[in-house]
């Protein structure tokens, strides 16, 4: 028994991991495990140099399998629009080709090179490009990033939800303490490596994990609580979980201010992470009985965390609330 679990002798093998093949014998129950050369965990193929090739190919034989579902959807120009086909290919194919890539990123150009082709190949399906076209036009006129830029994406949003982690969680540990030993990199150093310039990047930034909820199809962070200055008696949680609560209270703060103060709600958000492409927007509802409305929305960076694009969000409500007022005067 170890941990409470007991040990399955038919279902558990031995690999040993290195440059030496050796064999090690171990019994459990009398009964002598297997050695293999290489075991599937979790969806990844470990291999005996944890080089990651047999995991590549095996990627890249699924993607393709599942990219010749798409093609078989597209009849000349005639079947599937090219935009839809790009979806399906984000949703069908790429997931097979970047599953757990963090942990497997540290490929050699060769087994990348794999990646890429396999990629180019469906999107040239896709597109209902030329066997000889660029494979850098493709992805361009596409929009899909190549894979070893996404691979360097993947491997920074990683690093950004490890470092985000409480202190003392084992994983935060784990990155501190890994190494390397020439070129061969530990998962969680070679991520350590791809995201130097993230890091630099956001040195000094007091990063916050956002909390989020999901009510219905909307998602709901632990800021979207908010009172109106000069109405005491109205205080608006959206992130309560009667959605019909939330669309009440809203019209009724309208209703209220309505021909009395401008409303304006603003937001900022970042994409996917805590740091990343942000944004903000502003809707304004004026002062008159007319019920006019303004909605201005402002990018802010690429690399902003959530807060500066709700800052951003608020200066862009004042600076719409100004213009507001010089118009009228």
């Amino acid at each position: 028994m170890t941990q409470c679990m007991a040990i399955n002798p038919d279902k558990t093998k031995v690999m040993v991991f290195g440059a030496k093949d050796d064999e090690v014998c171990i019994k459990v129950k009398d009964t002598v495990l297997e050695n293999v050369k290489s075991y599937k965990y979790l969806g990844v193929i470990l291999d005996q140099q944890l080089d990651f090739t047999m995991h590549v190919d095996y990627s890249v034989s699924k993607a393709k399998r599942a990219g010749a579902k798409v093609s078989s959807l597209i009849v000349g120009r005639n079947g599937l629009p090219v935009q839809i086909g790009i979806e399906l290919y984000k949703s069908l194919v790429r997931p097979h080709l970047e599953y757990a890539i963090p942990a497997w990123a540290n490929i050699s150009d060769k087994d990348l090179d794999k990646l890429e082709a396999a990629q180019v190949q469906c999107l040239k399906r896709v597109l209902g490009a030329k066997a000889h076209s660029s494979s850098a036009a493709v992805e361009v006129i596409s929009g899909i990033m190549p894979v070893r830029f996404r691979k360097r994406e993947l491997c920074c949003r990683e690093y950004m939800r490890i470092i985000t982690k409480e202190n003392g969680h084992e994983i935060i540990n784990l990155l501190a303490s890994s190494t390397r030993v020439g070129l061969k990199f530990c998962p969680l150093e070679y991520i350590k490596v791809m995201s130097k310039e993230l890091d630099r990047a956001i040195s000094g930034s007091n990063l916050v994990k956002p909390e989020i909820a999901f009510f219905g199809n909307q998602l709901v962070t632990a800021s979207d609580c908010f009172s109106v200055l000069g109405t005491d008696s109205i205080t608006i949680n959206t992130g309560s979980t009667n959605d019909d609560a939330k669309v009440v209270d809203v019209g009724r703060l309208i209703v209220e201010c309505q021909g009395k103060n401008i409303v304006i709600f603003t937001d900022g958000s970042v994409c996917e992470g805590s740091v990343g492409s942000g944004a903000c927007a502003a809707v304004l509802f004026s002062k008159s009985d007319d019920g006019d409305v303004w909605i201005q929305t402002a990018a802010v960076g690429t690399r902003v965390s959530a807060f500066e694009c709700e800052v951003e969000g608020v200066g862009l409500g004042i600076r719409m609330a100004i213009h507001t007022k010089v118009a009228v005067t």
